[in-house]
């Protein structure tokens, strides 16, 4: 037999593999199903490698951060800070952030930035906008965010202590 012929009766049509499948349903479901089970497979194969990865970045940013906030309180102050801090308020700038685990040096700017660390109001001026204190609370601020820092028994925008540990 030439091979010619011997392909052409080797060779499948598209009609004839139609008709194969017809006359087995099931070898048609089984190849979906199979075709399904290797899919979904890979598919959780890479959310059990993304959600991994995510996962470890998140620690590691995590670990990070504790790192920081736990060596930022007890960092000296430089002796350009010693100069500019009066001497009252730079144990309290200390004393809040190793309370709240952030850098004093961040409580030191805001109340360097709000009030020349008290020097530029006295008492309890108000300023224009009607923030109060050293550390310029406004009202509704201070009433849901103000603390007793100094342990007196009153929240008073006004006293260093309770302003520095509310900041």
């Amino acid at each position: 037999m030439p091979l010619s012929q011997a392909r052409r009766r080797t060779a499948v049509s598209p009609w004839a593999l139609a008709a194969a499948v017809a006359r087995k349903p099931r070898l048609v479901l089984y190849t979906v199903l199979g075709s399904f089970t290797v899919v979904l497979a890979i598919v959780l194969i890479v959310v059990i490698i993304v959600t991994s990865a995510v996962a470890a970045i998140f620690n590691a940013c995590q670990e990070q951060a504790e790192g920081m906030t736990q060596d930022a309180p007890s960092a000296p102050a430089s002796q350009e800070a010693r100069s500019e801090i009066p001497d009252d308020y730079l144990p309290i700038y200390q004393e809040a952030a190793e309370k709240y685990g952030i850098d004093w040096a961040v409580l030191a700017a805001v109340g360097k930035q709000e009030t020349n660390h008290g020097q530029d109001y006295s008492g309890c001026a108000t300023s224009e906008d009607g923030a109060r204190g050293p550390m310029q609370f406004i009202p509704s601020t201070w009433a849901s965010q103000g603390v007793d820092g100094n342990g007196d028994g009153e929240k008073d925008p006004c006293n260093e202590e309770d302003a520095i540990h509310s900041g």
